[in-house]
């Protein structure tokens, strides 16, 4: 097990947080209106909104709320935009960042998986994976479970049901939402929790692949000193 993260925690800016969803919508992962992210920085949060076109997202269209008592700082001139429902969740687990997706292959995967998890060891894109419980870095070798739950009719109603499942499941750091997508907290900064994201956007691809050619997910462990853990 690696040593309790320490990257450096550069600040998040409104103008970063727009350009990496932007970056986001470009890998196919953020498409049509779709997903969202929230950032702790200081004692404030910056949330993306929601309903919103993500290639075009600029700074200006970013909430800013206050991480004491939630209230909305400053927001978008449109009335009828709302926060995205990663600052809820964000404020709610006392995360530093969470993101939400709505990947082909996290969809996919959670379809070819009649299960309530998906479960993985053996694959080096492990080590890019946080245990939130204690905050340390997965071991290529270690086993990562990420639950699986139904969707809802909208996120809102999607959030209790998450929130219940980060109960059940203390250590996962991600979840995944049957046909819809998949949410990713991070314990210690953005830039920890989006390396996350790509570990698990790589897993996730490479899963499908692994089940289409019959190849099993979980492996015995060559090294016959070494303890396959699990998340």
């Amino acid at each position: 097990m690696h040593d309790i993260i320490n990257t450096e925690d550069v600040p998040i800016t409104p103008s970063r947080l727009a350009e990496l969803i932007r970056h986001f919508y470009s890998l196919g992962w953020m498409r049509d209106n779709g997903g969202g992210m929230a950032v702790v920085c200081g004692d404030i949060i910056y949330s993306s909104p929601t309903s919103v076109q993500k290639e075009k997202l600029s700074e200006k269209e970013l909430f800013i709320i206050s991480q004491v008592d939630s209230k909305i700082l400053k927001r978008p001139l449109n009335p009828a935009s709302v926060p995205s429902a990663t600052a809820v969740l964000l404020y709610k687990t006392k995360s530093k960042c969470v993101i939400h997706t709505h990947s082909k292959f996290a969809n996919l995967l959670t379809q070819l998986l009649r299960g309530d998890h998906f479960s993985i060891n053996n694959q080096e894109m492990i080590q890019g994976i946080e245990n939130r419980r204690t905050g340390r870095r997965l071991d290529n070798i270690d086993r990562v479970i990420v639950p699986i739950v139904e969707s809802e009719l909208n996120e809102q109603l999607l959030s209790p049901i998450l929130l219940h499942t980060l109960e059940k499941f203390p250590e996962a750091s991600a979840i995944l939402v049957r046909g819809h997508g998949f949410f990713v907290f991070g314990s210690h900064s953005w830039q920890s929790t989006k390396l996350m994201l790509e570990c698990y956007e790589y897993l996730f691809e490479l899963a499908c692949d692994m089940i289409k050619y019959k190849l099993p997910l979980i492996k015995p462990i060559n090294n016959g000193t070494q303890q396959m853990r699990t998340i």
